[in-house]
């Protein structure tokens, strides 16, 4: 019987040179499991969700993948998410609520916990204000058991508001699931940002959480790309094709709304490629773009201070500046220096200085085109046909623009 005893405690701290002599898990995971045998043990942790987790659990129950328990962990006191848990009524939903206030990653950490008592195979997190598709914990589970060494599958998602409308939807048509070796995304994945997206975007094999460990609570902003991180260290990881497997909802009380100009919004990301960059060989090829990665996000954080100072947001910009001074601006010149003319021509052109020179179309191969809806639309209703033959969009559009992961 598998054990959670050597799963990281819940205020994880392991950065990524912690994990670089563990050793590497089994070439095969479950041999011959097929996807209706595997377990899923979901992941919720609530701060202040009452008005929105009853949309999020009804999709949960909605599942085609019905092999499933879940999970939802309350952080801090009562304030009536019991209630909303209890009029879902379903046997495999467990309420825990101690009344302690732990904050977002140890209380993700605490949800995997208590989930992982179920003996699930795989673990899947989930914010309690997104909404899932009713395929997703299917085509999650079929990924999996296709492919024995991914340690994480990651789905992309549309995006909607507080009132259910949607803000933009991806387009995957066309696109096969894709797998790639974790050492690949270390070095490709990690140049061109998180394209893993957050924690609602991610299934993980339960053996990957017992080789990398929790998440680390240090990391306030970027915390979920560390352990993406670490598990890529050990495992290859997978992006599900052909349909988005979530809503992902952003309204003001979101963790995305909140910490707008904290310095570790502007420091976080540096920090993570730091670590990266501490797995490799000191001044080997892999290390150089690892420094150059960490240029470019300096390069970023002077482009938002300039942006934030045409608007007059001087706390956003003391924020952007002292960030990237804390974390060696001026010792990475040589990286971002050069990027300014090319930036400048961009910025003429009409086109977003902040495309990348590296890795370019794996960035656009990770991250597909988004049709932006603005203002925000209503959604379809159940069944109706919004596209029509030729595989157009019926749906009106503002633009369609390829744009970053939160």
């Amino acid at each position: 019987e598998r054990s959670i005893d050597r799963v990281a405690p819940i205020t994880s701290t392991c950065p990524m040179s912690s994990i670089t002599n563990v050793p590497r898990p089994p070439r095969l995971a479950h041999p011959g499991q097929g996807p209706g045998s595997m377990r899923v043990g979901i992941a919720i942790p609530a701060y202040r969700s009452a008005d929105l987790i009853g949309r999020t659990l009804q999709s949960v129950v909605a599942q085609r993948h019905e092999n499933w328990t879940c999970v939802v962990v309350n952080d801090g006191a009562e304030e009536g998410t019991r209630q909303v848990v209890e009029r879902i009524g379903d046997s495999r939903v467990r309420y825990v609520c101690d009344g302690a206030r732990r904050g977002q990653f140890a209380n993700f950490n605490r949800a995997i916990l208590e989930v992982l008592r179920d003996n699930p195979d795989v673990i899947r997190l989930l914010c309690s204000d997104d909404v899932l598709y009713p395929d997703d914990l299917g085509d999650m589970v079929r990924v999996f058991a296709t492919h024995a060494r991914v340690g994480l599958v990651a789905t992309h998602y549309d995006a909607i508001d507080a009132d259910d409308r949607l803000i933009f939807r991806v387009d995957v048509r066309g696109r096969d699931d894709l797998v790639m070796r974790g050492r690949d995304y270390l070095l490709k994945g990690v140049a061109v940002g998180n394209t893993i997206g957050g924690p609602s975007s991610v299934a993980i094999r339960r053996e990957a959480i017992e080789t990398a460990g929790l998440f680390d609570t240090r990391v306030n902003h970027s915390g979920e790309a560390d352990l993406w991180h670490r598990i890529a260290n050990l495992w290859d990881v997978a992006w599900v094709g052909h349909r988005a497997g979530l809503q992902y909802r952003i309204h003001a009380a979101s963790v995305t709304g909140r910490g707008q100009y904290s310095i570790a919004k502007f420091t976080d990301q540096i920090q993570l490629v730091r670590r990266v960059a501490s797995t490799e060989a000191v001044l080997g090829g892999r290390w150089w773009i690892h420094q150059y990665t960490i240029g470019r996000l300096h390069s970023l954080n002077l482009q938002l201070a300039v942006a934030l100072m045409r608007r007059r947001e001087w706390q956003g910009v003391r924020a952007a500046l002292l960030g990237s001074l804390r974390e060696g601006l001026l010792f990475y010149a040589p990286f971002w220096i050069p990027r300014l003319p090319y930036q400048l021509i961009q910025g003429l052109r009409g086109q977003s200085p902040s495309r990348r020179l590296l890795w370019r179309r794996v960035h656009e191969h990770l991250q597909p085109p988004r049709t932006i809806f603005s203002p925000p639309i209503a959604q379809p209703t159940p069944g109706e046909d919004t596209t029509p033959a030729g595989g157009g969009d019926r749906m009106p559009r503002a633009s369609v623009a390829e744009v970053g992961k939160r």
